[in-house]
Order: C-alpha cells, then sequence, then structure tokens
C-alpha cells in the first residue's frame, strides 16, 4: 500500500502538533480576550493600526519630496541622539517611575502618589531639556563618530540639524511622563494616538514647505507633532485630574531610589539601542544614500512592530508590575505565556508576507518621485532581511519587560553586551559579501538571541522566586502548629 506525502507518518505528526499549538494559542487569546487586559489591548491596537496607516501615508510623502538622498541620511543621524535620550534615558526612567507610583499607591494612596509623581517629573523634564541642549552643542564631537562615511557637508548639515531638533527632544521628555502615568492609571487612548498626530504634522509641513528644504520641513514637522502630542496628553491628564506640571519639592530618598533602579537599566538598553548607532555609522562606510536604504527597509517591518508590540508595553506591563508586586508568579507566568503565544500566532503570518511581498509592497508604498525603482529594488531586499526579526522582536520585547518588572538589571546589562558584541562581529561579517542587506540581516540574527537569552534569565529567575515562595508557605504553615504544641 503506497503512503501518499500528506499520510507520511512525519507530516502527520506536524499536523497534529500544529493543531494542537493552535487550539492552545485560541484558547489563551479567547481568556485574555475577556479580560480587561485583553479588551485594553485589543482597544490599543485599533487605534496604534490607525496611527500606523496615517504613518504610512507620512512615509509616502518623505519618500515622494526626499527619495534617497544625503540629507536624509544627515537627518537621520542628527535624529538619532535625540532619539536614544529619549528611548534609553527617558523612557526607563518613566519605566522605573510607574513602578513605583504603583508601590506608592499600593502603601499611601492615591494622594501620595501623584505628588511623589510631579516631583520626580521636575528631575526628568529638567533632565531632558538640557540633555537636548548638550547634545546640540556637543554635536560636532559626536557626529563624526556616528558617520565616519560622511563628506564635510553632510556633516555640518547633520550639526545643524541637531540644533533644530533641540525643541522636540526637550518636549518629549515631558510627553513621556504624562504618558507613562496615564498607561499606569489604565488610560491607553491618548498615549496610543500620539504617533498618529506627529504624522499628520509631518505631512502637512511637507505637502506645504513653500520654501523650505525637504529635511527642514521634516524636523518643523517634528516640532509641531510633539506639541500637538503635548495638548493631547495634557487634555487627559486634566480630565484624568492628574498632576499637569512638575513639582519642585527637593531631592528625596524616593528620587534616589528610582535614579538607582533605573541606571543598570539605561546602561543595558543603552547597549541594546547601541545596535542601532552601530548599524547606522557602518552603513555611512557603504556609500550615500545607504543609511536612508537601511531606513525605509524597516518602516514598513517598523510598522508592524509598532502596531504589535505597543500592547506589550503599555498596557501588559502595567500589569507585569502589578503581579511582581503581589508576588503572584503563577499568574506571572500564565500571562507571559499567553502572550508569547498570541504573538507567535500574528507574528508568523506576518513575517512571511512581508518576505514573499516585499517586492511588490515597497514599489506600492514608495516608488514615486525622487524614490527610483532602483532604491526600491534595494530597500526591498533590506526589507525582507528585517522581517525575519518580527517574532523574535515581539518574543524579546516581553521578555525585557518582564526582566524589567522583576527587576533583573543585571540580566538587562549581560543582555546589551551580548546584543551589541554579537551585531558588531556580524555587521562586518555580513555587510562585505551582502551590503546594506547583510546589516539588516544581522539585526535579526541579534533579535533571535536576544529573545532566546532572555527566555532563559527569566526562567530561571521565577524558578527561584517560586521555590522561595514554595519555603516560606511551609515555614508559615509549620508556625501554628509548633505555636499549638508549645500551648
Amino acid at each position: 500500500m503506497s503512503v501518499t506525502p500528506m499520510s507520511h507518518p512525519q507530516v502527520l505528526r506536524i499536523r497534529s502538533a500544529w493543531a494542537k499549538y493552535r487550539l492552545m494559542a485560541t484558547a489563551h487569546a479567547t481568556k485574555l480576550w475577556h479580560s480587561s487586559l485583553g479588551r485594553a489591548a485589543a482597544l490599543t491596537v485599533i487605534l496604534t493600526m490607525a496611527c500606523k496607516l496615517i504613518g504610512f501615508f507620512k512615509e509616502q510623502v518623505v519618500a515622494s519630496s526626499i527619495g534617497v538622498a544625503g540629507a536624509l541620511d544627515a537627518f537621520h543621524v542628527a535624529a538619532l541622539l535625540p532619539t536614544l535620550g529619549i528611548n534609553v534615558i527617558l523612557q526607563n526612567l518613566s519605566a522605573s517611575l510607574v513602578m513605583t507610583v504603583v508601590r506608592e499607591r499600593t502603601i499611601h494612596g492615591e494622594d501620595a502618589s501623584r505628588k511623589m509623581f510631579a516631583g520626580a517629573m521636575f528631575w526628568g523634564v529638567l533632565f531632558s531639556i538640557l540633555f537636548s541642549m548638550a547634545v546640540a552643542w556637543l554635536g560636532p564631537v559626536l557626529l563624526p563618530v556616528l558617520s565616519p562615511g560622511f563628506t564635510p557637508e553632510l556633516g555640518r548639515s547633520a550639526s545643524r540639524m541637531l540644533w533644530l531638533l533641540a525643541p522636540y527632544s526637550a518636549i518629549s521628555g515631558l510627553t513621556v511622563f504624562w504618558s507613562s502615568l496615564l498607561n499606569s492609571e489604565g488610560r491607553f487612548v491618548a498615549s496610543a494616538v500620539s504617533p498618529g498626530l506627529i504624522s499628520i504634522a509631518v505631512a502637512g509641513c511637507l505637502l506645504s514647505a513653500g520654501g523650505l528644504s525637504g529635511v527642514d520641513a521634516l524636523v518643523l514637522g517634528l516640532t509641531l507633532g510633539a506639541v500637538l502630542d503635548l495638548l493631547n496628553l495634557g487634555r487627559s491628564m486634566h480630565a484624568q485630574g492628574l498632576p499637569l506640571g512638575p513639582r519642585y519639592a527637593g531631592w528625596t530618598q524616593t528620587h534616589s531610589e528610582i535614579l538607582f533602579m533605573s541606571l543598570p537599566l539605561v546602561a543595558g538598553t543603552a547597549l541594546h539601542f547601541g545596535t542601532e548607532v552601530v548599524d547606522q555609522s557602518m552603513a555611512s562606510m557603504l556609500g550615500e544614500g545607504s543609511i536612508s536604504e537601511l531606513k525605509y527597509g524597516n518602516r514598513i517591518v517598523g510598522m508592524v512592530f509598532g502596531v504589535l508590540s505597543i500592547p506589550i508595553s503599555q498596557v501588559v506591563f502595567p500589569h507585569l508590575v502589578r503581579l511582581v508586586n503581589e508576588h503572584k508568579w503563577a499568574e506571572l507566568q500564565t500571562l507571559a505565556r499567553r502572550s508569547v503565544l498570541i504573538s507567535f500566532m500574528i507574528s508568523v503570518p506576518a513575517t512571511v508576507a512581508l518576505v514573499v511581498f516585499s517586492q511588490q509592497i515597497v514599489s506600492l508604498t514608495f516608488e514615486r518621485g525622487k524614490f527610483s525603482p532602483e532604491s526600491a529594488m534595494q530597500v526591498a531586499a533590506v526589507q525582507a532581511m528585517y522581517a525575519f526579526q518580527l517574532p523574535f522582536y515581539l518574543w524579546g520585547i516581553l521578555m525585557v519587560r518582564l526582566a524589567v518588572a522583576l527587576r533583573m538589571n543585571a540580566a538587562i546589562f549581560i543582555g546589551g553586551c551580548l546584543n551589541l558584541s554579537v551585531n558588531v562581529a556580524m555587521n562586518y561579517v555580513l555587510m562585505v559579501p551582502l551590503g546594506v542587506t547583510g546589516i539588516a540581516l544581522s539585526t535579526a540574527l541579534v533579535y533571535v538571541g536576544a529573545a532566546c537569552y532572555f527566555s532563559a534569565a527569566i526562567r530561571v529567575a521565577l524558578r527561584r522566586k517560586i521555590q522561595d515562595q514554595l519555603e516560606i508557605d511551609k515555614a508559615s504553615e509549620s508556625e501554628p502548629q509548633t505555636s499549638r504544641l508549645a500551648a
């Protein structure tokens, strides 16, 4: 009796395993949907998708107005420094602040937590203003390190744009703290629509640039978008009765705790985001326009990242912090496992679609105006390599957030060192034969390793915490028996 390919025992085992995985993931998704966390995540995803569609239109306007050009390379290098300041320093400060606010609210009540937040926000906003000015002032020293392949003219253009981006950087410092407080209160709408407001402002400035150059209109749009975001978040804060302005109350012990809690996270995240700095720096050696190709290749993939990762960073994270504070390790494991399964179920088909239809996506999205067909072919190859990281990126983001909630500072720092080392090594190996495409593939391989590393580290940490909790429970159960025997 002949055996058809579909009835082969190995094929049947694979189909059976896939069916079990699908049923388990669907069951987890159903349970999550019927919870308040699931509904909040769904609403955030819908709003984020709407904002990403607006961002999609904005990217088309950028491609048509500027194309793949050296001036856009200079903008990306200049924007890298304030972006790293926001993502590396302020985001980690706000994450530590959220954990402290949740703890303060549990112990001392709502009023005490809000006063503490206003006092900490004063120092955070002051830092963001000083940081933006320092980065602009040190631009002539920092930019040659970030872009060794730039011509002197491009270097001067990047240095000028650093000063133009300083107001955007300073305003973003306040919006980061407001967004974090709203998320900790379970209010996700205002922060979810923020990217859409910025995209509308950028597209509007580019379409009505007048006498401004393309990159100058781009910088103006970012600044106006930050102002719109500030007004939007401020309206939501006022409606919730939350403290709008920073309040000077001196430097307290709580502020020191937030700072020392943030320092290892900042160090680890800096090393993690250092991969972007390394990628752009090494791409500048491959000729004018290479950084722009790298950025365009990550635009669509980044939009997918944003849609799928925002529920993890904005909705799931406060719940992770709450479960850690309450020592509910079993629930923590269940929530993490469900989130990973759901993210894989969604991201794997998205990855396949991005790889298979990469050329068509790039041609339909960017190929117009100053964006040539030759640039579309190169960007499509970069996009396909970036797409491979999608499932592992979401997995890694969830694990990193869980590591932050568990305060695994040493593990985060070590993970950042490993990421940066692997990225530099793989860039050198792959950029010679593959060019910019090799840099994108290197980034995907880094995220694969990072997801595996953080999963292993968290598994060990949770196993230890569960064991400690069992020992505490046994000790507490034996104490009443001992007291009864003594009586």
